[in-house]
């Protein structure tokens, strides 16, 4: 592949990650909670833990979504879903007058934003690289954390100005704005194979693969640590304003998170392609579970900094890890029906970690509980994917020349294109 072709590739699959659910719907969720309430007088735990149904819609409409992109490509999927976040943000910000049309609301909103996930890009990325496909979903999942650095201050810096109902007005308007150049000029399915080609990709189908231990251990570790950095993420600007933080400070802070994620997926992406996967999974796992412990014995604001960079690590690399064990444990046929299910058990963890926490806020009325929880949650996710073995990954890079008439092909020992 060319080197522009390359740079065309990942920009246009990492600006379609920038412009997902996660940025603009999940994770800046946390900077307008408080402001929601105080100018409403709506319940603030009632308003937090909608979050959780949310997400828990989105989760499972990833299988679906994969099985779409499988279906129709990643270029026409795109232009279908970016519109369709841009107006679940809108209306958000227009119909709700109640706390139960709020969250029903934010569901709706959940259930339109459910394309703009990393499904249709981890899809495009894994198909095109293959040696280095390690490196290309870091750098390309790499704009989540952008997206996380740059969204929630920027709402943060609009909500005192326009409000709440417009700040999400104006999100939505953005994502139209910017998202549909992207989904026409720049995001690009790879050549279809011709019939017979030996460049068709290998892997198993769904089927196969719900017979298989990986599959559901993927499922279990991945649910587990998206609690644990769910818990930490989602609720932490409310947290930090309850220890003192101002607001902005607050939402800066944030922005020290996607930073962390932009470095953690960068370089963790690389040594994928180079270690073994599930212990750098395992030692990824990790950085949550010390940022809970940290937030659960300190106050102090420092402390918050460090555990803020702590679980933008172990965000960044989570996903990451995600696409790239699936891909090397079941290939690249059936990637997206498979992908959209071991993401749908991480979006479902992402959801139900905050309203875990504010349950336990809520019961206990200090924070704690709720970081000793998502510790062992963590702790526990990385045992379970420290219990794959290297027969468990069959599709590897292992490159050997193909020749077809009239050119050469690079295939891996399971019949993937290079």
């Amino acid at each position: 592949m060319a080197p522009g072709q390359a740079l065309k590739i990942i920009v246009g699959a990492g600006l379609g990650v920038y412009l997902n659910s996660a940025s603009f719907l999940v994770y800046s969720f946390g900077v307008f909670v408080l402001p929601i309430a105080a100018q409403t007088g709506w319940n603030r735990t009632y308003i937090a833990a909608a979050i959780g149904p949310t997400t828990l819609v989105i989760g499972l409409l990833c299988p679906f979504m994969g099985q779409l992109v499988d279906r129709f490509g990643a270029h026409r999927f795109a232009v279908i879903s970016f519109p369709s976040l841009a107006l679940g943000l809108i209306l958000l910000g227009l119909v709700p007058r109640s706390p139960s049309t709020f969250a029903a609301v934010f569901i709706l909103a959940g259930i339109l934003s459910a394309g703009q996930t990393p499904v249709a890009y981890s899809y495009l990325v894994a198909a095109w690289f293959d040696a280095r496909r390690g490196l290309a979903l870091g750098v390309t999942l790499a704009f989540t954390g952008l997206g996380i650095s740059t969204i929630p201050p920027l709402a943060a810096a609009l909500i005192p100005t326009f409000g709440w109902r417009n700040t999400y007005v104006i999100l939505g308007v953005i994502v139209f704005c910017a998202g549909l150049p992207v989904a026409h000029w720049l995001v690009q399915d790879p050549p279809t194979p011709r019939h017979g080609s030996p460049a068709r990709p290998a892997g198993i189908s769904l089927r196969q693969a719900s017979r298989a231990r990986p599959l559901w251990t993927f499922v279990a570790a991945f649910f587990l640590v998206a609690v644990a950095t769910g818990a930490g993420i989602v609720p932490f600007p409310a947290l930090l304003a309850d220890r003192g933080v101002q607001p902005q400070r607050a939402a800066m802070i944030m922005t020290v998170i996607g930073l962390s994620m932009i470095g953690g997926r960068v370089i963790v992406g690389a040594l994928f392609d180079r270690l073994f996967a599930p212990r750098l999974a395992a030692a990824v796992f990790a950085a949550p579970m010390l940022a809970h412990v940290l937030l659960a014995t300190s106050a102090n604001g420092n402390v918050a900094i460090i555990a803020g960079v702590l679980f933008g690590l172990g965000l960044g690399a989570d996903t990451d890890a995600l696409a790239y064990l699936t891909s090397r444990a079941f290939g690249m046929q059936h990637f997206g029906k498979i992908y959209g299910i071991t993401f749908a058990a991480f979006t479902v963890g992402v959801g139900a970690g905050p309203a875990m926490a504010a349950l336990l806020l809520s019961h206990f009325g200090r924070y704690s509980p709720g970081n000793w929880t998502a510790a062992t949650s963590a702790g526990l996710a990385a045992i379970l994917i420290l219990t794959l073995a290297r027969k468990d990954l069959p599709y590897v890079h292992a490159a050997v020349p193909v020749t077809t008439p009239g050119r050469t092909l690079t295939v891996d020992r399971r019949g993937s294109p290079g």
